[in-house]
């Protein structure tokens, strides 16, 4: 399933944003689960990040993961999302990872609910690959639903802020534009299609 996501961000701050994020985040997990949002620039992945420790409840383990850290950090980050997310996790799992694009990066993680900011459309659909990625008997959210975090303005168009500086403009719009009305992805049959209709030559 797809779903869009705004909670208002173009009225906000940037903190104001994250809290946002959080709350909703948390909400989503009041069943139990483990999710993933991945962000498109660490700062944003640090503001949520701070923004969950301050609102999630004690013993919900949190992790950060981007490419700041140190090397060894990271991959010792790696191996603890591995080990608590991965195909060999524990049936019964919880937490919140918070990361930018270096989970899309040979990871093989599972988690029950997945959101990702705005970004072309061949890393969302990369990004919904660790959404019930193995299967388990149960899961506190039982359907799959990769959620888009794109904001609008107060006239209804896309808010793309600082993601048409880390991707192209043109691409994002052509995501949007093709992802429009869809509620389904039947993954892997629908890959090439979307593919082919964003990057297609066509139109300038």
């Amino acid at each position: 399933t797809l779903r869009w996501l705004d909670l208002g961000h173009g009225a906000s701050t940037a903190e104001d944003a994250a809290q946002a994020k959080a709350a909703w985040l948390l909400e989503q997990l009041t069943g139990g689960g483990c999710a993933c949002w991945i962000t498109n620039t660490v700062a944003q992945a640090q503001a949520l990040f701070a923004a969950l420790r301050q609102q999630a409840p004690a013993g919900l383990p949190l992790t950060l993961l981007h490419s700041r850290f140190p090397v060894a950090q990271r991959e010792g980050l790696e191996e603890e999302i591995k080990t608590r997310y991965g195909p060999k996790s524990p049936e019964c799992r919880s937490g919140i990872v918070v990361g930018t694009q270096v989970l899309e990066q040979s990871l093989d993680l599972d988690f029950d609910l997945m959101v990702s900011d705005l970004a072309p459309v061949d890393l969302l659909l990369q990004r919904a690959g660790r959404l019930h990625r193995h299967e388990r008997p149960a899961r506190p959210i039982a359907e799959p639903t990769l959620w888009v975090y794109a904001p609008r303005l107060p006239d209804g168009s896309a808010d793309l802020g600082v993601d048409a500086v880390i991707y192209s403009e043109y691409i994002l719009r052509r995501t949007l534009r093709t992802l429009a009305g869809r509620e389904v992805l039947r993954l892997p049959d629908d890959y090439r299609p979307l593919i082919e209709a964003v990057y297609a030559d066509g139109e300038p």
